[in-house]
């Protein structure tokens, strides 16, 4: 899967990564029932899963946001069919506690899995 830094702070693994678009506008029936709209423009949303990360790695991406009060930022994703940069506003998050083994076998009864929205400038 692809790795994710926002404003030089990796997130921990990604594990899943969904796009879509959101479509800024007006759109509304007419009084003869035919539709009509008006496109301002078209934003991209990514949501991404990341997979454990331990309170430390968590904390460091999750205060880089808090620090600087949800402002724009750069994305950057690598590791996918294209490389992408984009300028992005973070939105919801949302933080599960989950227990885990590292890769040296120790068990660890606080990791942390995280959601995140990015909304394009």
């Amino acid at each position: 899967m692809s790795t994710m830094t926002f404003e030089g702070i990796e997130l921990p693994p990604v594990y899943e990564e969904n796009r879509s678009d959101i479509i800024i506008g007006q759109r509304e029936r007419t009084a003869n029932g035919t539709m009509r709209q008006d496109i301002t423009a078209i934003k991209e949303v990514i949501e991404v899963s990341c997979r454990v990360a331990s309170p430390e790695e968590a904390n460091a991406f999750l205060n880089n946001i808090k620090d600087n009060f949800y402002t724009s930022g750069e994305l950057i994703i690598t590791g996918t069919n294209t490389n992408d940069t984009l300028t992005v506003y973070p939105g919801e998050v949302s933080i599960d506690r989950v227990q885990f083994t590292d890769k040296d076998g120790v068990y660890h009864n606080d990791g942390r899995e995280i959601t995140i929205s990015f909304e394009e400038v």
